[in-house]
């Protein structure tokens, strides 16, 4: 990792941070689902503000095709009405 067997210093306001050559750095992420778009800015600026958070990356998926197919179903009103559970286990046999 390093040329030679110091450790390495780094001065840091009026802190001293050494990284010794052998020691080894364990990375943990934080994977949080929104279901509401509007909250990404203002979770990612409370994020921010913590104190060991190297860097924030907003990941979008885009739904498969068989879910693009429901969500175009439920919008043309192809769906299935049912009174309670019974009726609906009878209508998708």
């Amino acid at each position: 990792m390093y040329e030679d067997e110091s450790d390495i210093v780094f001065p840091k306001q009026k802190r001293i941070f050494a990284i010794h050559k052998r020691k080894e750095f364990i990375m943990t992420q934080l994977i949080i689902t929104l279901d509401d778009s509007v909250k990404l800015p203002d979770i990612k600026k409370a994020l921010s503000l913590l104190r060991g958070i190297k860097h924030i990356t907003v990941k979008k998926e885009e739904p498969n095709a068989e879910t693009r197919k429901a969500m175009d179903d439920i919008k043309k009103g192809n769906t299935i009405k049912c009174n309670d559970f019974n009726d609906y286990l009878n209508k998708v046999k």
